[in-house]
């Protein structure tokens, strides 16, 4: 990893000051409740202090016992000690993120520069009729130059947006006629790696964080790769989603049915878009439970009728209405607010 700005490691020398102050503390906090267990001090008032006394309450112990004062000292030094560690993580990121970020600009600037020079060079031989060898050959030794550079920064950047940078400067390179092979190979490489190293962090993330979110990442890093033409390992990522999909699916059905709610039934049928798009299967129709005790496949509306209770006239329980829901889909507008006139009672 690149070093830090010096900002980076001013900031960085502070936080490790502060953290070895604080360590020094502990160590003597420690050390000293470590005595007081070895000697067998009393633990109540009076005491006799280990620091110089200048009054008769010095000679006292805290309040709650010695052990107690020393044990709660530590417990926050150490969690201040967390804390400046947490900083210092925090801070390094930033820096590294902002060594990309100029690192990246500074592509950009020559990658410029080298599409205003070949705009000139093209306009030249347009004028001319031709393009010599010369000029066709400084143009190929530029674009390589550049789709190294852009190579180069999938070491420190393996984002999307880094990776589009590669790929459409190798595409600049291939209308030039390509230039070195090595150079195309190299970028095909980085990209790959990038791609396979964005598919386990994104596997990764689903498993400690799973979301909605996480899961279609997830799904962008399996695409990314399987277009560059690589799908080791993408079929575990895609069943990965998949399971999730399908338990995320489930739970909301269950939540539905317990508690029949607009809200939940809208997190319901989310659940199960995203669950059918991730290759996975729908609700059960009818769903699991669904028990008519009513006959009738037609219900006219009447004044103070609702879906829920409706489903509890002819179902038995209020957390079947998203069955009349499915049912009367072209009717249906507002959850919980059935249409006027007829509508269909399915199974």
């Amino acid at each position: 990893m690149p070093q830090p700005g010096l900002e980076t490691r001013q900031k960085l020398a502070q936080i490790e000051g502060e953290r070895m102050r604080l360590k020094t503390i502990l160590n003597k906090h420690q050390s000293l409740l470590k005595l007081i267990e070895a000697k067998g001090i009393p633990d109540s008032q009076p005491y006799i202090s280990f620091k110089p006394a200048k009054d008769i309450k010095d000679l006292a112990g805290p309040p709650g016992g010695l052990r107690k004062v020393l044990k709660d000292e530590i417990s926050i030094i150490k969690k201040s000690i967390e804390l400046l560690l947490q900083e210092a993580k925090s801070v390094r990121r930033h820096g590294f993120r902002e060594f990309v970020r100029r690192e990246r600009a500074a592509v950009i600037r020559i990658d410029r520069k080298f599409e205003a020079e070949m705009t000139r060079v093209l306009a030249d031989a347009s004028k001319r009729g031709h393009l010599t060898d010369e000029e066709l050959s400084g143009l190929q030794d530029g674009a390589d130059s550049i789709l190294d550079a852009y190579t180069g920064l999938l070491r420190l950047d393996k984002s999307e947006d880094a990776m589009r940078d590669v790929l459409n400067q190798l595409a600049d390179t291939m209308i030039l006629g390509g230039g070195d092979p090595k150079v195309a190979q190299r970028a095909m490489l980085g990209l790959t790696n990038a791609g396979k190293e964005n598919l386990e962090k994104a596997k990764r993330k689903l498993d400690q964080a799973p979301s909605d979110k996480n899961a279609r990442q997830l799904i962008r890093a399996v695409t990314n790769l399987e277009l560059l033409g690589d799908s080791s390992g993408t079929g575990a990522a895609l069943q990965q989603t998949l399971a999730w999909a399908e338990n995320q699916k489930d739970q909301a059905e269950k939540r539905f049915r317990s508690v029949p709610s607009t809200e939940n039934l809208r997190l319901m049928f989310r659940a199960e878009i995203t669950c059918v798009e991730m290759g996975g299967t729908p609700i059960k129709s009818p769903p699991m439970g669904l028990k008519r005790i009513k006959p009738g496949s037609e219900h006219r509306i009447t004044a103070g009728d609702t879906l829920s209770g409706i489903s509890r006239t002819y179902y038995g329980s209020y957390s079947f209405w998203d069955v009349l829901v499915r049912g009367n889909a072209q009717l249906w507008k507002t959850p919980d607010r059935p249409p006027t006139g007829l509508i269909a009672i399915p199974h």
